[in-house]
């Protein structure tokens, strides 16, 4: 299967996602494929098959968002496997795959070069100037779905991720650092 059929088929599924999905939907989805080939073009020690298998794990990596939310890596893991078949890889390579997804689960830590590309790439917000926009999606789909209850607990949970990520690439901690340690004065003196 092209993966041009492949990203047709995960974006047609992805419709599916319950509308109070306003940080984690299909524009999100995109935009770690966007940063997580741009990430990896850094890089020329990658081949153009594990290109390939990023490319596969950023489209599948929110898919469990269709059926939960929190633990949704575990599910977005079972779609892709679900999938797999189709797509003429190795059964290494959908390991490869779902441990690339797993990177993306805030308290698991990347052990790979491809898992540390898409944890920068699914956090990559972080370090931009639309970081402000971005992170009101996200702060809005909490409130819906019950997981902070007023603006102080929403600040406080913000700034704790903030001073506690670490980006994982060469690119990401030389261009994305700077701008996070921007955004999070920004927040420590508003």
């Amino acid at each position: 299967m092209e993966l041009a059929e492949i990203k047709r088929n995960v974006l047609t599924k992805l419709e599916g996602l319950d509308k109070r999905l306003i940080y984690h939907n299909i524009a999100h989805t995109l935009d770690v494929m966007e940063q997580t080939l741009r990430i990896a073009s850094f890089d020329d020690t990658l081949t153009e098959r594990e290109i390939y298998l990023l490319h596969l794990a950023a489209l599948y990596h929110d898919t469990g968002f269709l059926e939960i939310y929190m633990g949704h890596e575990e599910v977005s893991c079972r779609y892709f496997l679900e999938d797999a078949g189709n797509f003429g890889i190795t059964k290494e390579e959908e390991a490869i795959v779902t441990g690339i997804i797993m990177a993306t689960k805030v308290s698991n830590q990347p052990k790979t070069v491809l898992e540390r590309i898409i944890r920068d790439a699914d956090l990559d917000y972080l370090g931009r100037e639309d970081f402000p926009e971005i992170s009101l999606t996200l702060k809005k789909e909490l409130f819906d779905f019950g997981f902070i209850s007023n603006e102080e607990e929403w600040n406080n949970k913000q700034l704790d991720f903030l001073r506690n990520h670490q980006y994982n690439t060469v690119i990401s901690l030389a261009e994305r650092e700077p701008i996070k340690q921007k955004n999070l004065q920004a927040l420590l003196h508003h």
